[in-house]
């Protein structure tokens, strides 16, 4: 048998001996990615459970609560304070399972794609959350947009430059006020020759019936004649604003949109941002252009308005 073996050794290709090598070591490597993904779905599987149990004790505290309430009816101010602490920490538990399914869906999305093999990602608190990423790389991967507007430096900046290196013919700007932040950011993040980062200072100043909004400083003129066809909105600060929030954009439409696109807007949980974005419908409607409308929930909200033949983007 040995003697056949050694035979074989000699008259078979090498190019196929090496074959079985490769595949041996793929083996390997497959086996070993298999444990990997084990690992990470038991994890998801774990913090899943736990978050449901969480949520299921607080849901019964609420029902005693409320049984409380409704057998005391004069128990007064204290029962009543209990109960809306426990609802808001119920409500708190869960956005914050809706966060970690996002988190899971933005890894399992992007995890084998090699131009973000060397971009980390810190989203949440000020910055977007995963479900804003998500959206953000569906669209650039999906719609392939060649004009990109982001106000606001930050997590989005990493995925957006990532992709804009390796798409010489896409052009992305970039609007921030703190030059502190901008030379940070630039230092640790690189950016390609077709990222470009706008400072423009802050200033107060009124629109429609608030006096009191917070913009960019030179807006108008920085993006005047220009069309985008992703607008990515997560500046300036909502601030002292009475009414509105982050209305640059909004004073640009319709004519700084593409006959394609997309807007995405940050914190649409707050007051501010929802009335801009009625505005925002509004100045649509009244130009006669066609929309879709999609809304993100993690800890924070991610509302999407898309031309039509972009409308899947809203139903990710």
């Amino acid at each position: 048998m040995n003697s056949i073996k050694k035979l074989y050794s000699r008259v078979a290709p090498a190019s196929k001996r090496q074959m079985n090598k490769t595949l041996e070591e793929l083996k390997h490597i497959n086996s070993a990615l298999t444990k990997e993904n084990q690992m990470l779905c038991d994890l998801l599987k774990k913090h899943s459970v736990e978050t449901e149990k969480q949520i299921r004790e607080l849901k019964d505290q609420i029902t005693l609560i409320k049984s409380e309430v409704q057998a005391n009816k004069n128990t007064g101010r204290e029962i009543k304070d209990k109960l809306y602490v426990t609802e808001k920490q119920a409500y708190h538990a869960y956005l914050q399972a809706q966060e970690s399914v996002w988190a899971h869906v933005w890894r399992d999305t992007t995890k084998n794609i090699e131009w973000l093999k060397n971009t980390t990602f810190s989203p949440g608190r000020w910055a977007v959350g995963y479900q804003y990423l998500y959206v953000l790389y569906r669209a650039l991967s999906d719609v392939s947009p060649v004009s990109v507007l982001e106000l606001g430096l930050g997590q989005s900046t990493r995925l957006i430059s990532a992709y804009a290196a390796l798409h010489p013919e896409m052009e992305h700007t970039v609007i921030e006020h703190d030059n502190a932040w901008i030379d940070f950011f630039s230092t640790q993040n690189p950016v390609g020759a077709n990222t470009t980062i706008e400072k423009l200072e802050l200033e107060t100043g009124s629109f429609l019936d608030d006096d009191q909004v917070i913009m960019y400083k030179g807006f108008e003129e920085k993006v005047k004649g220009k069309k985008f066809d992703l607008i990515s909105i997560d500046a300036p600060f909502g601030g002292k604003a009475k009414k509105y929030a982050r209305v640059d954009v909004l004073k640009k439409l319709p004519s700084c949109l593409s006959e394609s696109f997309i807007i995405m807007m940050d914190d649409f949980n707050r007051p501010g941002e929802r009335e801009t974005m009625k505005k925002i419908e509004e100045k649509l409607e009244g130009a006669g252009i066609s929309y879709c409308k999609g809304l993100y929930c993690g800890v924070k909200q991610t509302a999407v308005i898309t031309s039509d033949d972009w409308k899947f983007l809203c139903t990710l």
